[in-house]
């Protein structure tokens, strides 16, 4: 028997191994698929060697057969959890995928427990054991059995190589696995040679000893395959392997982790060598030892998800002390029979560990309650007799050797909290420096602060790389902001140097930072797997790079950049939260840091660049202007071009803006091909540029180069992607010059402008600045101040002309003239002032004064005793935009009591091509009113006939421009009788402006013409004159 003894421990141990490689891969990270295989997988071989070693132990035949049938869940499933952990390892994802094959790999695992099971439903009987001096033998009397198992075996094995040589034959390139997969079936080869002889061989003791040697032979290839899934990073352990940070995963609470896993291991522990020295070493009842050593390695299971199962701290701790009063009681009631002799001691163990919980009254409660429990024991077993043999020995060294583990860890733990809270300190040192430097950071020193940065960071982090990347707003490139070297280091050369432009497909760092958005670190590439990220693996591992620390950055939520942080050595696993939170905040005062530099280049663009175009606004032009004038030799000269898209505007108003911004888009890209390099293009108004350019050009070439800029405009702008296929753009250049025009920015600009304004005004296209310019332009604006205050000062007056018949050489009708004498008695001519007034708005005040004024002198004249007589207005296209000017006519007519007939307002056609209906309609309104309408200078500009209809029109006024030359000029004459043949025809009254000699009344008479105006009967009068004139002349009663 003591050879049986020695086989059952042995089996027992081994099982005990497979169980911890087991529960190491499961508290590794439950959640990984492959270290729930592995974990499978070495259950079922603690099953099968736990199964064994009972069986081989067992008092009774019964017995041994039923642990033997146990085991059957073991090695029964071992063969199928095998296959599938090889699918994964392999990454065959096709057949992981087919649950037809999953069936099938199962299949033989469920047949199996099914038929060896100890309540198999054969008939016939599957074990018949034996004893011997090794323990219960199984002489299996079905050789049907033996030999589908040697299938069973051989089948999954022959799958397993399979598997694996086509997995090699696809990836030629991953080395490493192939090396280890191959040192897995070498080592596999012994096993599985033990597995097929005990399965040939006939029912001899040594078939039996082989197959119970069989359990012992597995643990070298599942130390292999242990040892080659951390290697090839497939076990994805914390602090091992690529970890993605989520918000609020940053784990300050390491410790209390630690704690609880710890205190798992020393259940697990004492379960195992509490069966064992229960059952073997002191030969007590299998059932109450075997339950004992399953309720704490239960306990202990549970204590380790503690923390995945609650996050509150306060019920983490309440279930912390019911597990130790739980473990603590289960100990004392199962040792009642000696007094709890050895195992009252294990209280000290769990209030050892209360101590890093920081609650002092759940290690109060847990004292109180094992004081408690012992006075309870005192009461009912005041004395009791005991014997100290081997086995309480054992468990006093197992006791001794767990409470020195537990004052090991915990002085471990309170070391770490000491030198993490000294770190801590030096750490919020060096981030105040940080934050202190950074308040200061600018354009100009960024460099320099952000180097600084990382040396402070160097000093605390000892990194060997360090750099701050910048991310393209498409993430696809980016850029090397700045880098940092431990130049002691005598390494591979850092690939990177500030400013280089890399893509992110060719960064796989910088592609998983854009994919997670979150921290990523890595103590140890190495673990990273091949099969999911083989291409960061490498990235590293090809630059001697063994652990990183990558954080995002961001500004304003938006993902800009990232911090990398690399070392050559593996990082150390309980520095890597303080790490992670330094750089963390590092990252964010990198990033708040970014924001703020953002926003300033917001202002500054602002500020500088025009928001459409992206050319510099006025305010860079200045500043570049004033750099040129600094550094321009004294014989060249500065160029200021002032282009204006004459009819933007119109482009606005007809076709939306949206047009009008393609418009001014293509315009920039037109003169940028036109320019080139030569010059700067800003632009400093909506349809507005200006280019300056050095030169030592003369002014003919500087106009060629105006003439060119005017001439790329003359063929249509395209907008292909509008609606309208085209569109001309017309264009005025105005030129000052440095140093003629101006010595300062402001005065060159200026004078550009006003030569700008000038050449849009007389239609010259290209106009110099000029010393003439200047001063008409000096003159206007004194003019314009002057005139805000002329019509308060009664600086206006009326002259009248008088309008004669044709037919009986009398007065018919007088124009109201506004002449404007100024303050120090200056006469201004109506064509300087009256565009003044216009533009000023001044026009609506004035054009409504006139016509008040007119009313009056019409009921003066016939309170003097002339007959009513027509009084013509002349109208300003300014006027007539707004909504209330019919309104305001009407009124003043009703507050002179005069008649509307006697009242004609003149238009010019231009005011016909602008909002023509509407135009119209308030023609139609005033004509309502009784008003006759007059066009004022017909034939000068654009005429519309078929306007010209629609027009409720009353008579026509041919311009003098026409008369002047009708007695020497043929054409001319025959103009003004096709005038007067459409007046007949669109029964309208023809009255001839400018009529300065008698040839030309008298040729105006013989054409049947109604009305002649001009010089040569007379000149605009007075109210005196004119009262002279109308005695002279006599007026002609009006029907």
């Amino acid at each position: 028997m003591k050879y049986a003894l020695i086989l059952s421990i042995l089996l027992y141990l081994f099982g005990c191994f497979y169980l911890v490689f087991g529960i190491y891969a499961l508290f590794a990270n439950i959640k990984s698929r492959v270290n729930r295989l592995f974990y499978y997988l070495t259950s079922c071989l603690a099953i099968f060697a736990f199964s064994y070693s009972l069986s081989n132990s067992a008092a009774t035949e019964e017995a041994s057969t039923f642990w033997r049938a146990c085991a059957a869940l073991g090695w029964g499933a071992y063969y199928s959890i095998f296959t599938h952990l090889l699918l994964i390892i392999t990454n065959n994802r096709k057949l992981l995928k087919s649950r037809l094959v999953m069936f099938f790999n199962y299949a033989p695992a469920i047949i199996n427990v099914i038929l060896f099971s100890p309540y198999s439903p054969l008939k016939e009987p599957v074990y018949s054991m034996s004893q011997s001096r090794y323990g219960w033998i199984n002489y299996m009397p079905s050789k049907i059995l033996s030999i589908g198992i040697a299938v069973y075996v051989l089948s999954f094995s022959i799958l397993g190589v399979w598997i694996i040589a086509s997995w090699m034959k696809k990836n030629k390139h991953e080395t490493f696995l192939k090396r280890q997969l191959i040192i897995y079936l070498i080592s596999l080869s012994v096993p599985l040679t033990i597995a097929v002889v005990s399965i040939v061989l006939p029912n001899i003791l040594v078939k039996h000893l082989l197959h119970k040697l069989l359990i012992v032979s597995l643990i070298v290839p599942i130390i292999v395959l242990f040892i080659s899934l951390k290697r090839y990073g497939l076990f994805i352990e914390r602090g091992k392997s690529l970890y993605v940070f989520q918000k609020g995963i940053l784990d300050s609470e390491g410790s209390r982790i630690r704690l609880f896993e710890t205190t798992a291991i020393v259940f697990v522990i004492g379960s195992a060598l509490s069966f064992f020295t229960g059952y073997f070493a002191m030969g007590k009842d299998l059932e109450s030892e075997l339950f004992l050593s399953a309720l704490v390695f239960i306990i202990g299971i549970f204590s380790r998800f503690i923390p995945t199962i609650v996050k509150d701290k306060v019920i983490q701790n309440g279930l912390y002390l019911a597990v130790c009063i739980a473990g603590m009681l289960f100990y004392m009631l199962t040792n009642a029979e000696n007094g709890g002799l050895t195992i009252w001691s294990v209280y000290i163990i769990f209030l050892l560990y209360s101590v890093i919980l920081d609650t002092p009254k759940h290690a109060l409660g847990f004292t109180v309650f094992v004081v408690i429990l012992q006075i309870i024991f005192w009461i009912i077993s005041p004395e009791i007799i005991v014997t100290v043999n081997g086995g309480e020995y054992l468990r006093r060294i197992v006791i001794i050797a767990l409470a020195a583990f537990s004052v090991r860890y915990l002085r471990t733990e309170f070391a770490a909290k000491e030198s993490q809270y000294k770190r801590f300190a030096k750490e919020q040192q060096v981030l105040e420096k940080i934050s202190t430097g950074f308040l200061s950071l600018n354009k100009e020193n960024a460099e320099e602060k952000i180097y600084e940065m990382f040396k402070m960071s160097y000093e605390l982090l000892n990194f060997n790389h360090a750099y701050l990347v910048d991310f393209d707003l498409d993430y696809q490139n980016v850029t090397i902001d700045n880098t940092f070297l431990n130049v002691s280091d005598e390494r591979k050369s850092f690939p990177f140097n500030p400013g280089t432009r890399v893509a992110v497909s060719d960064f796989p760092v910088a592609k998983t930072i854009i994919e997670h958005r979150q921290p990523v670190m890595c103590d140890d590439v190495n673990k990273i797997r091949m099969d999911m990220h083989d291409e960061l693996r490498q990235y590293f591992k090809s630059r001697d790079i063994t652990s990183y620390f990558a954080l995002p950055i961001f500004a304003d939520k938006d993902l800009r950049g990232m911090l990398v942080i690399e070392y050559y050595e593996k990082s150390d696993v309980h520095l890597r939260e303080n790490r992670l939170y330094f750089l963390m905040i590092i990252a964010n005062i990198l990033g708040d840091t970014k924001q703020k530099n953002l926003n300033e280049e917001k202002l500054y663009n602002y500020a500088y660049f025009d928001q459409t175009t992206k050319l510099e606004n006025r305010n860079m032009l200045r500043k570049n202007l004033e750099q040129l004038m600094q550094n321009i030799e004294e014989t060249d000269r500065i160029a200021v071009f002032n282009i204006e898209l004459d009819n933007l505007r119109m482009i606005n108003d007809t076709f939306g803006h949206n047009v009008g911004v393609q418009i001014v888009l293509k315009s920039v890209e037109i003169m940028r091909n036109l320019m080139r390099e030569c010059c700067i293009i800003s632009r400093v108004a909506e349809g507005k540029f200006v280019l300056v350019m050095p030169t030592t050009e003369t002014d003919e070439q500087l106009e060629e180069r105006a003439r060119k800029i005017i001439e790329s405009f003359t063929h249509p702008i395209l907008l292909p992607d509008l609606d309208i296929e085209a569109l001309f753009v017309m264009v005025s250049v105005g030129i000052s010059l440095y140093p003629e025009d101006g010595k300062d920015p402001d005065m060159l600009i200026k004078n550009a402008d006003l030569a700008g304004y000038e050449a849009k005004s007389v239609d010259q296209k290209i106009v110099f600045s000029s010393a003439q310019l200047k001063d008409r332009v000096e003159e206007n604006t004194l003019m314009t101040h002057k005139l805000f205050q002329a019509l308060q000062n009664n600086e206006f007056s009326l002259e009248f002309q008088p309008q004669i018949s044709c037919d009986s050489t009398k007065t018919v009708g007088i124009e109201a003239l506004l002449r404007w004498t100024t303050s120090d008695n200056r006469r201004i001519p109506p064509d300087k002032f009256i565009p003044i007034l216009e533009q000023t708005g001044l026009i609506h005040d004035v054009g409504l004064w006139v016509l008040d004024q007119a009313l009056i002198e019409h009921n003066r004249l016939i309170t003097n005793g002339f007959p009513p007589i027509r009084v013509s207005v002349n109208l300003s296209t300014v006027q007539f935009r707004r909504d209330d000017f019919v309104q305001n006519v009407a009124y003043l007519i009703r507050k002179h009591g005069v008649d509307p007939k006697y009242v004609e307002l003149e238009i010019t056609e231009s005011m016909l091509a602008k909002n023509f209906a509407d135009t119209i309609d308030k023609l139609h309104q005033l004509k309502e009113l009784g008003i006759k309408i007059a066009v004022d200078d017909f034939g000068k500009g654009y005429s519309s006939l078929h306007r010209l209809v629609l027009v409720p029109l009353d008579r026509i006024k041919i311009d003098k421009s026409i008369i002047d030359d009708i007695t020497s000029e043929a054409k001319k004459a025959d103009i003004v009788k096709i005038i007067i043949s459409l007046g007949k025809t669109l029964m309208v009254e023809i009255t001839a402006e400018g009529v300065e000699t008698m040839d030309q009344a008298d040729f105006m008479k013989d054409i049947s013409c109604d009305e002649i105006q001009g010089y040569y009967y007379s000149r605009p009068l007075k109210t005196g004159p004119l009262e002279d004139f109308l005695k002279t002349n006599g007026v002609e009663v009006l029907n």
